[in-house]
């Protein structure tokens, strides 16, 4: 959604809007505690919903620790020598140019 904006003030919009923002005017700003109050009253299963992603997704460990962590194995390698090959063999496949709309 974002190559489909304007501005940096248009996607900021945009994400407004796609979570249920009052404004009605295109790049009018709205205060971060006016947009979840919106929210919250409106909806409270996705405002849940909303609160238990963000948790979930914040208690994760990031990329550098998991690759960290990683230990080599016969198995990890050859998952990755199959992946690897499946991958090469699907270059033969032509796929279709999903964007060419926008």
């Amino acid at each position: 959604m974002f190559f489909r904006a304007h501005s940096i003030a248009d996607a900021w919009a945009i994400l407004q809007a796609m979570a249920g923002s009052p404004s009605l005017q295109p790049g009018a700003p709205v205060p971060l505690r006016q947009a979840l109050a919106s929210l919250l009253d409106r909806d409270l299963a996705a405002a849940l919903a909303l609160g238990a992603g963000l948790l979930i997704v914040f208690q994760r460990r990031n990329s550098n620790a998991l690759v960290r962590d990683i230990s080599a194995s016969w198995l990890v390698a050859a998952a990755t020598a199959a992946a690897l090959t499946l991958s090469v063999l699907q270059l033969s496949n032509v796929a279709p140019f999903l964007y060419f709309n926008f």
